[in-house]
């Protein structure tokens, strides 16, 4: 009887790690998906600056009104110089902004889908927590049932 106390044990404590496990890649999914956002943001910020630049200028970018100023003088059709890794591209003022209004509205979509992948994420994490009564202990919780002996950390 003792051994078959012993396997139920065993499968018992593999079916919980399987569980555990599961729920850390669920974590790691959405720090994925978090740090993809994190990054899509920083280079919406840094393209929706120069659109903002090339059109107009915002009274908090007074450093650049010199730029701004020769920009605006020039025809849409002037001639652009792009430089893309070791490649200059031609182009004209007006073909310069409708590129960058196009890439801006183009990760503006990633973004958009990118947060919306993060909200199910999170409801599926939510969703296997509920599933298999999982609960996330504090420092405190953790620090007093390894007083009691109760939990051991595995590495």
């Amino acid at each position: 009887m003792s051994v078959d106390k012993k396997k139920t044990d065993k499968e018992a404590m593999k079916a919980q790690e399987k569980i555990v496990n599961g729920f850390k890649e669920l974590r790691a999914q959405q720090q994925d998906i978090l740090s993809d956002l994190s990054l899509l943001e920083g280079d919406m910020r840094e393209l929706w600056g120069v659109i903002k630049v090339m059109k107009t200028l915002p009274s908090d970018m007074r450093e650049l009104w010199g730029v701004i100023k020769v920009m605006k003088t020039l025809p849409s059709e002037r001639k652009v110089l792009r430089v893309v890794g070791d490649i200059s591209l031609e182009t004209t003022v007006e073909q310069d902004l409708k590129k960058k209004h196009l890439e801006f509205n183009e990760r503006a979509d990633a973004h958009r889908s990118l947060l919306k992948k993060l909200e199910e994420k999170a409801v599926e994490i939510n969703d296997y927590q509920k599933e298999h009564s999982i609960r996330i202990l504090n420092e405190d919780e953790i620090a007093e049932l390894q007083k009691k002996n109760q939990i051991q950390f595995r590495s």
